[in-house]
Protein backbone atom coordinates (compact mmCIF):
# COMPACT_ATOMS: atom_id res chain seq x y z
CA UNK A 1 0.00 0.00 0.00
CA UNK A 2 1.16 3.20 -0.98
CA UNK A 3 2.58 5.93 1.50
CA UNK A 4 -0.24 8.49 1.23
CA UNK A 5 1.53 11.11 3.40
CA UNK A 6 4.31 10.92 1.44
CA UNK A 7 3.07 10.95 -1.47
CA UNK A 8 0.20 14.53 -0.66
CA UNK A 9 3.30 16.48 0.98
CA UNK A 10 5.09 15.61 -2.00
CA UNK A 11 2.22 17.00 -4.43
CA UNK A 12 0.48 20.03 -2.14
CA UNK A 13 2.42 22.91 -1.38
CA UNK A 14 1.11 25.00 1.64
CA UNK A 15 4.29 27.83 2.40
CA UNK A 16 1.61 30.72 4.41
CA UNK A 17 0.53 28.14 7.48
CA UNK A 18 1.00 27.06 10.43
CA UNK A 19 2.70 23.57 10.51
CA UNK A 20 0.20 21.93 13.07
CA UNK A 21 -2.53 23.12 10.38
CA UNK A 22 -0.35 22.13 7.01
CA UNK A 23 -0.06 18.23 8.95
CA UNK A 24 -3.90 18.70 9.50
CA UNK A 25 -4.45 19.21 6.33
CA UNK A 26 -1.97 16.35 4.56
CA UNK A 27 -3.37 13.78 7.01
CA UNK A 28 -6.91 14.55 5.61
CA UNK A 29 -6.23 14.74 2.29
CA UNK A 30 -3.90 11.20 2.58
CA UNK A 31 -6.62 9.28 4.20
CA UNK A 32 -9.79 10.58 1.88
CA UNK A 33 -6.95 8.85 -1.18
CA UNK A 34 -6.60 6.04 1.51
CA UNK A 35 -9.72 5.28 1.68
CA UNK A 36 -10.54 5.39 -2.11
CA UNK A 37 -7.93 3.21 -2.58
CA UNK A 38 -9.51 0.81 -0.35
CA UNK A 39 -12.33 0.97 -2.10
CA UNK A 40 -10.91 0.56 -5.22
CA UNK A 41 -9.52 -2.18 -4.40
CA UNK A 42 -12.54 -3.70 -2.56
CA UNK A 43 -14.25 -3.30 -5.99
CA UNK A 44 -12.14 -6.23 -7.35
CA UNK A 45 -9.69 -3.29 -9.31
CA UNK A 46 -5.75 -4.29 -9.90
CA UNK A 47 -3.62 -2.38 -7.17
CA UNK A 48 -2.53 -0.02 -10.21
CA UNK A 49 -5.85 0.78 -11.45
CA UNK A 50 -6.86 1.43 -7.52
CA UNK A 51 -3.83 3.57 -7.26
CA UNK A 52 -4.65 5.82 -10.89
CA UNK A 53 -7.87 6.31 -8.98
CA UNK A 54 -7.09 7.57 -6.04
CA UNK A 55 -4.83 9.71 -7.54
CA UNK A 56 -7.05 10.79 -10.13
CA UNK A 57 -9.38 12.19 -6.58
CA UNK A 58 -7.28 15.67 -6.64
CA UNK A 59 -7.18 16.75 -10.42
CA UNK A 60 -5.34 20.27 -9.77
CA UNK A 61 -2.51 20.09 -7.19
CA UNK A 62 -1.50 23.79 -7.43
CA UNK A 63 -4.95 24.89 -7.52
CA UNK A 64 -5.54 23.09 -4.44
CA UNK A 65 -2.86 24.67 -3.08
CA UNK A 66 -3.90 28.45 -3.78
CA UNK A 67 -7.44 27.93 -2.49
CA UNK A 68 -6.51 26.42 0.91
CA UNK A 69 -4.20 29.02 1.12
CA UNK A 70 -6.85 31.33 0.29
CA UNK A 71 -9.49 30.01 3.07
CA UNK A 72 -6.66 29.72 5.88
CA UNK A 73 -6.18 33.36 5.36
CA UNK A 74 -7.64 35.50 8.03
CA UNK A 75 -11.43 36.17 7.52
CA UNK A 76 -10.58 40.19 7.85
CA UNK A 77 -11.48 41.81 4.37
CA UNK A 78 -8.85 41.76 1.91
CA UNK A 79 -6.79 45.03 0.66
CA UNK A 80 -6.83 45.73 -2.56
CA UNK A 81 -3.33 44.03 -2.87
CA UNK A 82 -4.51 40.90 -1.63
CA UNK A 83 -7.35 40.62 -4.11
CA UNK A 84 -4.92 41.95 -6.88
CA UNK A 85 -2.12 39.02 -5.43
CA UNK A 86 -4.67 36.19 -5.10
CA UNK A 87 -6.27 36.91 -8.67
CA UNK A 88 -2.53 37.07 -9.57
CA UNK A 89 -2.00 33.79 -8.62
CA UNK A 90 -4.88 32.43 -9.80
CA UNK A 91 -4.02 33.78 -13.45
CA UNK A 92 -0.61 31.74 -13.19
CA UNK A 93 -2.29 28.87 -12.46
CA UNK A 94 -4.16 28.82 -16.26
CA UNK A 95 -0.74 28.76 -18.04
CA UNK A 96 -0.16 30.01 -21.97
CA UNK A 97 -0.59 34.06 -22.46
CA UNK A 98 -1.96 34.69 -18.83
CA UNK A 99 1.47 34.84 -16.58
CA UNK A 100 2.13 38.31 -18.81
CA UNK A 101 -1.09 39.48 -17.35
CA UNK A 102 -0.14 38.03 -13.52
CA UNK A 103 3.24 40.03 -14.41
CA UNK A 104 1.54 42.94 -15.13
CA UNK A 105 -0.55 42.74 -12.17
CA UNK A 106 2.63 42.33 -9.95
CA UNK A 107 4.47 45.47 -11.82
CA UNK A 108 1.06 47.74 -11.09
CA UNK A 109 1.33 46.32 -7.71
CA UNK A 110 4.78 47.70 -7.20
CA UNK A 111 4.19 50.85 -8.88
CA UNK A 112 1.61 51.46 -6.22
CA UNK A 113 3.65 50.61 -3.49
CA UNK A 114 6.16 53.44 -4.63
CA UNK A 115 4.29 55.73 -5.12
CA UNK A 116 2.83 55.13 -1.71
CA UNK A 117 6.27 55.51 0.16
CA UNK A 118 6.94 58.89 -1.58
CA UNK A 119 3.75 60.86 -1.38
CA UNK A 120 5.49 64.49 -2.47
CA UNK A 121 6.45 62.74 -6.18
CA UNK A 122 2.98 61.29 -6.22
CA UNK A 123 1.70 64.64 -5.90
CA UNK A 124 4.15 65.95 -8.63
CA UNK A 125 2.82 63.19 -10.44
CA UNK A 126 -0.23 63.08 -10.17
CA UNK A 127 -0.41 67.13 -11.12
CA UNK A 128 1.42 66.60 -14.27
CA UNK A 129 -0.72 64.18 -15.67
CA UNK A 130 -3.44 65.94 -14.68
CA UNK A 131 -2.15 68.72 -16.52
CA UNK A 132 -1.22 66.92 -19.52
CA UNK A 133 -4.54 65.56 -20.17
CA UNK A 134 -6.43 68.42 -19.50
CA UNK A 135 -4.32 70.31 -21.65
CA UNK A 136 -4.64 67.27 -24.41
CA UNK A 137 -8.15 67.40 -24.17
CA UNK A 138 -8.54 71.41 -24.84
CA UNK A 139 -5.90 71.02 -27.57
CA UNK A 140 -7.80 68.41 -29.49
CA UNK A 141 -11.40 70.20 -28.90
CA UNK A 142 -10.05 73.92 -30.56
CA UNK A 143 -8.23 71.52 -32.91
CA UNK A 144 -11.39 69.98 -33.55
CA UNK A 145 -13.64 72.89 -33.68
CA UNK A 146 -11.04 74.95 -35.80
CA UNK A 147 -9.97 73.24 -38.13
CA UNK A 148 -12.16 69.42 -38.59
CA UNK A 149 -15.16 70.47 -38.41
CA UNK A 150 -17.25 72.30 -41.08
CA UNK A 151 -18.25 75.91 -40.52
CA UNK A 152 -21.62 77.28 -39.90
CA UNK A 153 -22.17 78.49 -43.34
CA UNK A 154 -24.40 76.77 -45.87
CA UNK A 155 -21.62 76.72 -48.75
CA UNK A 156 -18.34 76.90 -47.13
CA UNK A 157 -16.38 76.18 -50.39
CA UNK A 158 -18.07 79.49 -51.68
CA UNK A 159 -16.31 81.56 -49.26
CA UNK A 160 -13.69 83.36 -50.36
CA UNK A 161 -10.62 85.84 -48.47
CA UNK A 162 -10.90 89.67 -49.92
CA UNK A 163 -7.98 91.70 -49.47
CA UNK A 164 -7.56 94.86 -50.41
CA UNK A 165 -4.32 97.30 -51.35
CA UNK A 166 -3.16 99.78 -48.85
CA UNK A 167 -2.02 103.50 -50.03
CA UNK A 168 1.23 102.44 -48.32
CA UNK A 169 1.97 98.93 -50.86
CA UNK A 170 0.10 96.24 -47.84
CA UNK A 171 -2.37 94.02 -48.09
CA UNK A 172 -5.48 94.15 -45.56
CA UNK A 173 -8.13 92.02 -44.99
CA UNK A 174 -10.34 94.60 -42.89
CA UNK A 175 -12.14 96.10 -45.51
CA UNK A 176 -15.27 99.06 -44.16
CA UNK A 177 -18.99 98.30 -44.86
CA UNK A 178 -19.93 100.96 -47.32
CA UNK A 179 -17.02 99.26 -49.71
CA UNK A 180 -18.16 95.75 -48.67
CA UNK A 181 -21.65 96.89 -50.00
CA UNK A 182 -20.26 98.33 -53.12
CA UNK A 183 -18.61 95.39 -53.79
CA UNK A 184 -21.38 92.79 -52.87
CA UNK A 185 -23.69 94.64 -55.84
CA UNK A 186 -20.94 94.55 -58.69
CA UNK A 187 -20.88 90.93 -57.62
CA UNK A 188 -24.48 90.63 -58.78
Amino acid sequence: MPDWIRYVREHLRLADMRDDRKEKIIRELAGQMEEMYLEARAAQLTEDEALRQAERQIGDWELLSVELGCAERPTQTATAGQRIQRFEEEIRLKGKGWPMVADTLQDLRYGLRMLRKNPGFTTVTIFSLALGIGLNSTIFCLVDRIILQPLPVDHPAELALIKIRTEKGGLSTSLPYPEYLELRNQCK
